[in-house]
């Protein structure tokens, strides 16, 4: 075990260590080169090691690094060998977890960003919370045929009431942004194309299940602003491998 290391703002009692960010990154590497076979590495990880991940996306909710990785591999399992997620959510109660750790975590983190952008993937990844006319019904959403990848991931989260509250808090949260930007939300969008507040006038919000959770966190900068650079991997990474990740 390595030694508690002091930084700027806390201490990390159990560092994470580069051997194991190391090992996890060359783990989405060999997942990225299997492309359409991912479901192959996949099946070659035991279930306890999706026990360690989750507990360790708690304990390192500051590792940007760290949590970017996390959320690329989980999405990829959505995608390829959904029985991880479907395993992480009966079995692990992840779902409750990330939202009791978001609810009641009062310093904010850069896992409060990632859980935004997270679960909102995996809520709408079907596309069931949207209109069936309003479908892309050319977008294949799981690529395994298997029996056992058979999960409805919104149907999870439309059956937990805690998902429910969330919504609505973070609906609140997203209308009051909008409607009174504050001093660093102003500060964020001058000069940044795309970015102006005559745009985000135009956001409409009729429930909480129908709107797209990345406005919130363009207007949200005091909750992302940790997680910026994991985010710029991210443009990259979308450009890389075409998952919409």
């Amino acid at each position: 075990s390595l030694s508690p290391i002091r930084i700027n703002c806390t201490t990390i009692s159990e560092p994470f260590g580069q051997v194991r960010l190391s090992c996890l990154e060359i783990l989405g590497v060999m997942i990225d080169l299997a492309m359409m076979n991912a479901a192959q590495p996949f099946s070659c990880i035991p279930m306890l090691f999706w026990d360690a991940l989750l507990a360790l996306m708690f304990a390192h909710c500051n590792n940007n690094f760290f949590l970017n990785q996390i959320r690329k591999i989980l999405h990829l399992s959505m995608l390829f060998r959904r029985r991880i997620l479907k395993y992480l959510c009966e079995q692990q109660n992840m779902l409750r977890r990330c939202l009791q750790f978001y609810n009641e975590t009062q310093t904010r983190t850069a896992l409060h960003s990632f859980l935004l952008e997270m679960l909102w993937l995996f809520y709408s990844n079907d596309q069931h919370h949207l209109p069936p006319e309003v479908r892309d019904t050319s977008t294949q959403t799981n690529f395994s045929e298997d029996a056992e990848d058979e999960f409805d991931i919104y149907a999870h989260f439309e059956a937990n009431e805690e998902w429910s509250q969330f919504m609505q808090h973070i609906e609140i949260e997203m209308t009051a942004r909008i409607a009174q930007p504050t001093a660093d939300d102003m500060a964020s969008s001058v000069a940044v194309p795309g970015n102006s507040h005559d745009e985000e006038e135009d956001i409409q919000i009729d429930s909480p299940t129908n709107f797209d959770i990345s406005q919130l966190r363009r207007g949200n900068q005091s909750v992302t602003s940790t997680a910026s650079s994991a985010d710029s991997d991210d443009e990259e990474y979308e450009d890389d491998d075409g998952y919409g990740f």
